[in-house]
């Protein structure tokens, strides 16, 4: 079975006025299609940091990066733009759904930015809010729902080009308790039938515990966790 994604040996760091700053050191992970993997470590460890490299948002100092196959450690700016819309959802703590767009709109607009036409991505949208429950909220704008059903829809922004990878940074975070567990119960669910693979980075060691494994960032590497 291929690698959804593979990272091997990544460096990362970033010259502040203290001085250089290690962020990832030798960092690896493979992760095959349907995996659902628990990203742990305290604040400030180099999880989002991690996530956005995996993510082709950031680009690391060394090693390589391969997604679904297509190795993507030197790619220019086009070729990662094209990479991340075809393979990889975002979920962050916070939604970033556009406030000027109503839940329908914000799902379809990430399939229209990737090539889908209107219909298509229309129907797409619907079926993804309704399986989240939304069905009820399509036409309200984000100023209109909750937090938990404004980070729903970004959810199912994430899923709307059928990606193989998911990136979620503490996609609960946000949340009170019981619609942090409604949240988290919907996006696992869904990437489980959808067979997509889920890198969750989080402090949450009881969500840790219900993924396939963990790993925890340690010193700038990734190593087993125990959970």
């Amino acid at each position: 079975m291929n690698n959804v994604l593979s990272l091997q040996n990544v460096g990362r760091s970033y010259h502040t006025s203290a001085g250089t700053l290690e962020v990832l050191k030798s960092a690896t992970l493979a992760m095959v299609p349907g995996e659902l993997v628990a990203l742990v470590g305290p604040s400030g460890s180099g999880k989002s940091t991690l996530l956005q490299i995996a993510g082709l948002l950031d680009t690391p100092q060394s090693g390589t990066i391969t997604i679904a196959g297509i190795d993507a450690s030197d790619a220019n700016d086009a070729t990662r733009t094209y990479l991340r819309s075809q393979y990889v959802g975002f979920v962050y703590q916070f939604h970033n759904l556009l406030p000027e767009l109503t839940a329908e709109e914000n799902v379809a607009m990430a399939q229209r930015i990737a090539g889908a036409s209107e219909g298509t991505s229309r129907i797409r949208a619907r079926s993804l809010l309704d399986r989240l429950g939304l069905s009820a909220r399509m036409h309200h704008f984000p100023s209109q729902l909750s937090g938990g059903e404004q980070q729903r829809v970004a959810i199912a922004r994430a899923l709307a080009n059928n990606p193989a990878l998911i990136l979620a940074d503490e996609p609960t975070g946000n949340l009170d308790p019981e619609t942090s567990e409604n949240v988290l119960q919907l996006l696992l669910s869904i990437a489980r039938e959808e067979h997509v693979a889920a890198l969750v980075a989080t402090h949450n060691m009881a969500l840790a515990k219900r993924l396939h494994r963990a790993v925890t960032i340690h010193q700038g590497q990734l190593d087993a966790a125990v959970v």
